[in-house]
C-alpha cells in the first residue's frame, strides 16, 4: 500500500486556526496493499503447474496483452471440448482471479467459461455469477456440453480486454479455476487467446492515523 502524509486545519467562525501536525511530523495513513498467491504473465513461458489440456498452448501472438506470449487454442475439426487449469492456490477472503483476453469464436457453436472447485477437481461450478468485469457475451448453441449457457462467444480478435471474477462462491483454501472451451466443429471455430492471469486479494495493513 502506500502511505500519505497530512495535517488538519480548523477554523472557528471567529476565524481562529487550530493546526494539527502532529508535532510538525505530519500525520500519516497507509492505504490496502494487494497480495497475489498467483501471477504469470507467460513470460518468458508459463509457470509449472498449469494443465493445458493437450490442446491448449503457449506462443508468441502479437494481441499478448504482456508481449510476446499467451495461452490460445482454435479450432482444428475436432467437436468437444478442452480445459486450461491454473496452478493449484490457496484463495483467502476477498480474491479476485484476473485475466486478460480475446477472442473470435463461431457464435453460439463454440465458446468458453471459467470454473472454479473446492473438492481437488472432483466437481465444478460455473463462476458467471461472481464476474464483474468482462463478463460472458452470449448463449451456446444445442449440440455442445455447453449448450444453453452464456459463455464467451461470438466476439472479434483485437486488443485484449480485463475480466475480474470474484471467487468469493469458492471460500477460502486450496482452489483449482480452469477455463472451459466448446466447439461442435461446425464451420470456422476461432480461436481464443488469454494472457496475464493472477488471483489477488487485498491485505490489511496497518490502517491506524499516527
Amino acid at each position: 500500500g502506500a502511505v500519505y502524509f497530512f495535517r488538519l486545519t480548523v477554523t472557528d467562525g471567529a476565524g481562529n486556526t487550530t493546526v494539527d501536525d502532529a508535532g510538525g511530523n505530519c500525520r500519516s495513513f497507509r492505504t490496502r496493499g494487494l497480495f497475489c498467491s498467483f501471477a504469470d504473465s507467460l513470460e518468458p513461458r508459463a509457470r509449472a503447474g498449469w494443465n493445458d489440456g493437450g490442446r491448449w498452448r503457449v506462443a508468441e501472438n502479437a494481441l499478448a496483452r504482456s508481449p510476446a506470449h499467451a495461452w490460445a487454442i482454435d479450432g482444428d475439426g475436432r467437436k468437444g471440448e478442452a480445459t486450461l487449469t491454473l496452478p493449484v492456490f490457496r484463495a483467502a477472503a476477498g480474491s479476485v482471479l484476473e485475466l486478460w483476453h480475446t477472442f473470435e469464436l463461431a457464435n453460439g457453436l463454440s465458446g468458453g467459461i471459467v470454473e472454479g472447485s473446492m473438492d481437488g477437481g472432483e466437481t465444478w461450478i460455473d463462476l458467471e455469477p461472481g464476474i464483474f468485469e468482462g463478463g460472458y457475451a452470449s448463449f451456446m448453441l444445442p449440440g455442445s456440453s455447453l449448450e444453453g449457457r452464456r459463455a464467451w462467444t461470438g466476439g472479434k480478435l483485437g486488443a485484449m480486454t480485463r475480466v475480474g471474477v470474484a471467487l468469493d462462491s469458492l471460500g477460502e483454501g486450496e482452489i483449482h479455476v480452469r477455463l472451459r472451451w466448446a466447439s461442435q466443429a461446425i464451420g470456422t471455430e476461432g480461436s481464443w487467446l488469454v494472457d496475464d492471469v493472477s488471483v489477488c486479494h487485498a491485505v490489511a495493513e496497518k490502517a491506524s492515523i499516527g
